[in-house]
């Protein structure tokens, strides 16, 4: 009898190996994307708490008029640390920049822990039919509960 040719190149164990570290690269992506989605958003080590940072959030989704501008940051101020933006004493600011369409908050970084928290919970609850002031009235009043 004829030794029969085979096309496999690698063997059983092999295989297996090579199986195991593909499954465990996946599992390690999983793990890692979770743990991101609970602990959100990391903030480096080398913070200063009470120090104001300037920060750019792109709210070009969210806001198509100054109008709608204009209440979402009476919104952010109202529901965000309201003690802590300068027009009720404090040394936070916010303004929007009408060209890209983005908030530059000057805030420190916990504000800016809530900013992003608050713009976040706007983008997942705001849908095209819904009126801008029930909704911010709904995130004032989520917010609250913090």
């Amino acid at each position: 009898m004829e030794k029969r040719r085979t096309m496999a190149r690698f063997g059983l164990r092999t295989m297996l190996v090579a199986m195991l570290v593909l499954a465990s690269s996946f599992a390690s992506y999983h793990y890692g994307l979770n743990r991101g989605r609970t602990l959100g958003p990391m903030v480096p080590t080398n913070l200063i708490p009470d120090t104001v940072y300037t920060r750019e959030y792109d709210v070009s989704d969210l806001v198509t008029s100054a109008s709608d501008a204009e209440m979402v940051l009476n919104g952010l101020r109202e529901s965000i640390e309201p003690t802590s933006w300068a027009v009720a004493g404090g040394c936070a600011e916010i303004q929007f920049n009408t060209d890209s369409g983005s908030f530059i908050v000057d805030q420190t970084w916990l504000g800016h822990f809530s900013v992003a928290r608050y713009l976040s919970f706007l983008r997942e609850h705001t849908t095209e039919q819904q009126d801008w002031k029930d909704m911010l009235d709904f995130a004032q009043k989520e917010f609250a509960k913090d």
